[in-house]
């Protein structure tokens, strides 16, 4: 999909007429119809001014989600791609704890063996 493509896609979201739009973000009415497949940032300027929910990544690549407030967790509100890192962090955690808690009950059966040996 192109960038004009997501464009359109992104305007017909907002319930406005392609003119309407234009209007809206004091671009030329003829913008998106005469555009080939991309634009420059002075137009990406003006419609962001516009619709700061706009996610400029997926408009310029076509990755993550149209609205930035759709890369949010529902849980904390971070960049979901931050709570993945954290989510990887935390399980990590709970892995090692319970290796270290496994190893000190076998380290607890082995000092016990030891000791009974020793008597």
């Amino acid at each position: 999909m192109s960038e004009k493509e997501r464009l359109k896609l992104f305007v017909k979201s907002t319930n406005l007429s392609e003119n309407a739009f234009c209007l809206r973000c004091n671009l030329p009415r003829t913008f998106i119809s005469s555009m080939k497949n991309s634009f420059g940032n002075d137009k990406l300027n003006k419609i962001v001014e516009q619709f700061p929910d706009l996610n400029t990544i997926w408009l310029r690549m076509g990755e993550g989600q149209m609205l930035k407030s759709q890369n949010k967790c529902d849980t904390c509100n971070n960049e979901v791609s931050d709570c993945i890192i954290n989510i990887d962090y935390k399980e990590k955690y709970f892995e090692v704890l319970e290796r270290y808690y496994n190893i000190r009950e076998e380290n607890d059966k082995l000092k016990r063996i030891i000791n009974s040996t020793m008597k």
